[in-house]
């Protein structure tokens, strides 16, 4: 029991450094790379969503607030957009995992491993 014990600690060590070294890896890449015709758009309708009567998504209104705190900063809003879809990931993936396994209540790496 004591060996399952420390084998389940070392894997949610290893699985929390993973996901932390990819996530690094993910921002520290966010300051490469512009292509032209989707960056472009997205900034357009993020610097003033309101210029327009019609909109097909609402994003522009969401990041809005984020383009003009960071003073228009594309990578800084690029770093902020992975870590609110970074962090909508885990909410949702927690929320599933709690309300599919409510029996293993106990284990939180019962959990992480379930599937």
């Amino acid at each position: 029991m004591k060996i399952n014990n420390n084998v389940e600690k070392i894997s949610l060590i290893l699985l929390i450094c993973s996901s932390i070294l990819i996530l690094g890896w993910i921002l520290y890449y966010c300051q490469y790379g512009f292509e032209f015709t989707d960056d472009a758009f997205y900034l357009v309708w993020v610097k003033n969503p309101f210029l327009y009567e019609v909109s097909a998504s609402q994003f522009g209104f969401f990041y809005h607030p984020f383009f003009v705190f960071f003073d228009g900063n594309i990578v800084a809003l690029r770093q902020t957009n992975v870590l609110i879809t970074f962090s909508l990931a885990w909410i949702f993936v927690y929320t599933f995992l709690n309300k599919i396994t409510t029996e293993l209540n106990d284990s939180l790496y019962k959990k992480l491993v379930v599937f």
